[in-house]
C-alpha cells in the first residue's frame, strides 16, 4: 500500500429503514426503524428527543433513489465509503435491500464491504429477550457455508469491494459465536481463490474482551467498535478536568448539560476489575461466559414452557426492574478511543462514533451521553485522524459509528437541529491532513446555528 496513504473514513450502515414481512409479524404493520424515532420521548428536561431528519426525510431504503443520495451525501463529505450490515440465518436473509441495490447497479460508484451482524434477533428491546424472534444457530455444515459464500461472493468480486492488500474486507460482529470458525473462513478463502481472489480479510468486531481470544487467530484485523469499545477498557478512566473546549456555540445549538441528569459512570469496582492483568481478566472472562451459558439454558427452557401471558406479566416486571437511565461523559470516553492500540497483534482500525442515545429502542432504560455536540465532535475527531495518520498505511481506516443509526442517537445524517455540520466536520477535518496547522480546508462550514439543507432527489 502507499505510504503516504491518507486517513480514510469508513461508515457503518444500517438497513432497517424499509418494511419487511418479517418486521411486519413481528413488530406492526408497515414497521421500520423510523416507527421508534418518530415516537421517541424526552426523558428529562432538554434532552434531545425526538431526533428528526432534515426536512423530515423519512426514507424508504427499498426506493434506488434512497441509496443514490445517500452515497452522493457521503461522496460530497469525504466518506470513502459504507460497511453494510448483513443479516444471514443459515439461509434466510433479512433488510438486503440496500446492498442488493448496491451489487445490482454498479454504476453506483462508491466502496463498500459487508459486516455480518449474528446474533440471534429478540425482543429485547422490549425487556424480552427470551422471546427469540428468528435464531442465529450457526450449523456448522459445509452446504450452509456454501450458500452463504454464494451471495458473499457477489460482494467480495465486485470492483467496488473495500479491499486490504488487495483481498476484499469482510467483518463478523460476534466471531465467538459462530461453531467452527476457523474451518468455515478457511473454506471461504478456498473457494474465494477459486473465483480469482488471493483471499480474504476478516475482521473482527471488537465491543470488549473477546470471550474467546484463542479465535482472533482466524483473522487478520480488529475493528474497534466505538463507543462501547472505549467504555469497556481497562484504562478508562473519567475526564477530570475537561479538556479545553473551542468557542461555544449559540445555546440554542448546544444542549444544557446542566439540566441533565447526573454521569453514571462505572463505579470503583469496576475500575478495579479493568486493572487487573489481561491475561488474568481474559481467563475469568471465557470462564464467565462459559458459566453463564450453562446457567441460561436451563432458565430459559423452563421459562418457555410458562403460558404467554405469564411471560409477558414475568418480563414487563423485569424491565420495571432493569436500571434506569445511564449516562457517559463523552469527553472522557472520547479521551480513551484516541489511545489506539493494536488488537492482538493484529491489524487494527479505529473506531470513532457521533453521539450515543438509544430512548427510541428503550426509553427509561437508554444509554446516552452528557456534552455531545457537533463542537466535542469536530475536536476529537480531529486528535483521532491525527493519530491515526501515524499509523501503518493498512491502518489508516477509521470506521464510525455510524451513517444511520438514527434510533442508536449515532448517525450522520442531516438532523432538524445541527443540519450537515457532522457531515461537514467530516469533510474539512479530513481534507486538511497533510495541511499545516491552522490551514482552511476547501468549502466553508456554515456558521453555528445555521440550517442548512441536503442534496437530493
Amino acid at each position: 500500500m502507499n505510504p503516504t496513504q491518507p486517513v480514510r473514513l469508513i461508515a457503518l450502515y444500517f438497513p432497517q429503514f424499509h418494511p419487511i414481512p418479517e418486521n411486519d409479524r413481528w413488530w406492526g404493520r408497515g414497521f421500520t426503524d423510523w416507527t421508534n424515532v418518530r415516537k421517541a420521548e424526552p426523558q428529562f428536561p432538554g434532552h434531545y428527543q425526538p431526533r428528526v431528519p432534515l426536512d423530515g426525510r423519512y426514507y424508504d431504503q427499498s426506493q434506488l433513489e434512497t441509496i443514490r443520495w445517500q452515497v452522493d451525501l457521503a461522496k460530497a463529505h469525504g466518506v470513502h465509503g459504507f460497511c453494510h450490515y448483513h443479516y444471514w440465518f443459515d439461509g434466510k436473509q433479512l433488510l438486503e435491500a440496500p446492498t442488493n441495490a448496491m451489487l445490482d447497479h454498479p454504476d453506483i460508484d462508491f466502496p463498500f464491504c459487508l459486516a455480518w451482524a449474528n446474533e440471534t434477533w429478540s425482543r429485547r428491546w422490549d425487556g424480552r429477550e427470551e422471546d427469540i424472534l428468528i435464531a442465529q444457530t450457526h450449523v456448522p455444515e459445509v452446504e450452509r457455508w456454501e450458500k452463504h459464500f454464494q451471495y458473499l461472493i457477489r460482494a467480495w468480486t465486485d470492483p467496488r469491494a473495500i479491499r486490504i492488500d488487495g483481498r476484499p474486507v469482510f467483518m463478523i460482529y460476534r466471531p465467538h459465536l459462530v461453531a467452527e470458525l476457523g474451518r468455515m473462513l478457511d473454506y471461504w478463502t478456498a473457494r474465494a481463490k477459486e473465483y480469482g481472489l488471493t483471499g480474504l480479510f476478516f475482521v473482527a468486531m471488537r465491543q470488549y474482551e473477546y470471550p474467546k481470544p484463542e479465535l482472533l487467530k482466524h483473522f487478520h484485523g480488529s475493528m474497534q467498535f466505538q463507543p462501547f469499545e472505549a467504555m469497556a477498557s481497562p484504562d478508562y478512566r473519567p475526564l477530570q478536568p475537561k479538556p479545553d473546549a473551542p468557542e461555544p456555540a449559540p445555546v440554542q445549538q448546544v444542549p444544557d448539560v446542566s439540566r441533565q441528569p447526573p454521569v453514571t459512570e462505572p463505579g470503583p469496582v469496576r475500575l478495579l476489575w479493568r486493572r487487573l492483568p489481561m491475561p488474568l481478566r481474559h481467563s475469568i472472562g471465557v470462564l464467565k461466559w462459559r458459566t453463564g451459558q450453562l446457567l441460561l439454558v436451563w432458565p430459559r427452557k423452563a421459562f418457555s414452557m410458562l403460558s404467554q401471558s405469564l411471560r409477558d406479566r414475568l418480563s414487563a416486571w423485569s424491565a420495571r426492574r432493569a436500571p434506569k437511565l445511564v449516562i457517559w461523559d463523552y469527553d472522557s470516553v472520547w479521551n480513551q478511543i484516541i489511545k489506539v492500540e493494536n488488537d492482538y497483534g493484529l491489524v487494527t482500525f479505529p473506531g470513532a462514533f457521533v453521539d450515543w442515545d438509544n430512548t427510541p429502542r428503550y426509553g427509561k432504560r437508554a444509554r446516552l451521553f452528557r456534552g455531545a455536540s457537533p463542537e466535542r465532535f469536530r475536536y476529537w475527531f480531529t486528535k483521532l485522524v491525527a493519530a491515526t495518520a501515524t499509523r501503518p498505511p493498512d491502518e489508516r481506516y477509521i470506521i464510525l459509528n455510524a451513517w444511520n443509526e438514527w434510533a442508536e442517537g449515532t448517525y450522520l445524517e442531516p438532523d432538524e437541529r445541527y443540519g450537515l455540520q457532522h457531515l461537514e466536520i467530516v469533510r474539512d477535518v479530513l481534507a486538511r491532513q497533510g495541511m499545516p496547522d491552522g490551514a482552511i480546508a476547501t468549502g466553508e462550514t456554515p456558521a453555528h446555528g445555521a440550517r442548512t439543507s441536503a442534496p437530493g432527489p
